[in-house]
């Protein structure tokens, strides 16, 4: 949630799915998938404001501008947003490390819908999404480096039930390892990345009065290093 350069006010609904249905996502949902539907550029036309803070010096803020050409048939949306809260009070955190540190997180999302006809429409965005601060995995604590980043771009055909899509997801982060030390004594330092390219194709067909059959094809393919 925390790369995701969206406000609540965008979203459209949420559906939860349970069980392989979940497999039109993609290969890696095999038992459910949450699905956030944000609304069209044209559904929210206007300029959307979101502040707010708390305690620890948590700061958010993020404004939304939509708008639609003259012809109707062209609409765009435009986020920016940005994310700061102080570290957790309390001691140093595990082995020795530095105190505990906070997050930052700036954000800012573009999408472009073109009405190709009354019910097909292309889609065409990209996003991109920064933060840093301490986070807990399965093989320890890390200590996020300022710089690190997620970042994608994606386009989307529908037309009735008819979806065809692609998107690329890109993350690169640099991170210590807060639990392992080099012969020096320092943090062991550990640096990835990682591309993820996506292609889906899908369709939904009545049969009857009270079924209906959805089928598609999905290829995807990422690299690690």
């Amino acid at each position: 949630w925390d790369f995701l350069p969206v406000n609540p006010n965008e979203i459209k609904q949420i559906e939860a799915v349970r069980g392989p249905g979940s497999a039109v996502w993609g290969a890696n949902a095999m038992t459910g998938v949450v699905n956030l539907i944000t609304k069209r550029p044209k559904e929210i036309v206007g300029t959307s404001l979101l502040f707010g803070g708390g305690e620890l010096g948590t700061l958010y803020g993020s404004v939304t501008h939509a708008g639609v050409a003259e012809s109707g048939n062209f609409s765009y949306k435009l986020t920016g947003g940005y994310y700061e809260m102080d570290a957790y009070e309390g001691p140093p955190s595990l082995a020795g490390a530095d105190e505990n540190s906070g997050t930052k997180q700036p954000k800012a999302e573009l999408r472009m819908d073109w009405d190709l006809s009354e019910e097909s429409y292309l889609s065409v965005g990209g996003g991109w999404a920064g933060t840093d601060g301490i986070i807990h995995t399965g093989i320890g604590p890390f200590e996020i480096q300022d710089g690190t980043d997620l970042s994608y771009a994606q386009v989307d055909w529908n037309k009735a039930a008819w979806h065809v899509g692609a998107f690329w997801n890109g993350l690169s982060a640099d991170s210590e390892n807060l639990l392992s030390r080099g012969l020096d004594g320092e943090f062991l330092p550990f640096a990835f990345v990682t591309d993820t390219y996506n292609f889906e194709a899908s369709n939904t067909s009545v049969l009857g009065m009270h079924n209906i059959f959805t089928y598609g094809a999905n290829y995807r393919t990422s690299d690690f290093e």
